[in-house]
């Protein structure tokens, strides 16, 4: 029926009206499309440049990834009179309060802030066995008071003691920023 009536009665002007302002319509929607994808690619490229999103995502997985493999607790060694070599141990194995402080004071706070500079095995060894139990509990933390009866000399054989503990500041020089990840300071 519609096409005989296309055919001998012809189209009223009113149709064809109506459907070119529709085609000129999507053509005008159509031809903003160019303008609102350069708005929203100048958007992202300006927040990209201001918060530099792809520096921030490497901070915060390296922050991440020091914590979860550097932050260890649970040491076989006699802390603090042995030099800590292995924590068996990390922050996914906290299962409860005392694990929580020992992981804090054995492994995150001195990941974040070291005091000295970092040596090999051995020459941590060495200056753990030729430091006092007096001067290694108070480094560690304890209070003077209860290290009155504790002793304050060294082992006779330790004649470089001096020399093993001063920072390596002839080689390395002094950082000009805290101690943490110095290789890659913040």
């Amino acid at each position: 029926v519609t096409s005989y009536k296309i055919r001998y009665e012809g189209i009223s002007p009113n149709y064809v009206k109506s459907y070119l302002e529709s085609e000129v319509q999507q053509m005008k929607a159509c031809m903003s499309l160019p303008g609102v994808l350069l708005l929203f690619g100048s958007f992202l490229l300006g927040i990209s440049w201001h918060l530099r999103t792809d520096i921030m995502h490497g901070w915060s997985d390296s922050i991440i990834f020091d914590i979860q493999e550097n932050a260890n607790f649970a040491f076989s060694e006699a802390i603090p009179f042995e030099a800590a070599r292995a924590g068996h141990k990390g922050v996914h194995d906290v299962n409860s309060f005392a694990d929580f402080w020992s992981w804090m004071n054995l492994g995150f706070v001195p990941l974040l802030w070291t005091d000295s500079w970092a040596s090999g095995e051995h020459r941590a060894s060495a200056i753990q066995k030729c430091s006092s139990h007096y001067k290694l509990l108070h480094d560690f933390g304890w209070d003077k008071i209860l290290l009155r009866s504790s002793s304050n000399s060294s082992s006779s054989q330790c004649t470089d003691f001096d020399i093993m503990t001063e920072p390596a500041t002839g080689f390395q020089g002094n950082p000009p920023t805290p101690m943490y990840l110095w290789f890659n300071a913040l």
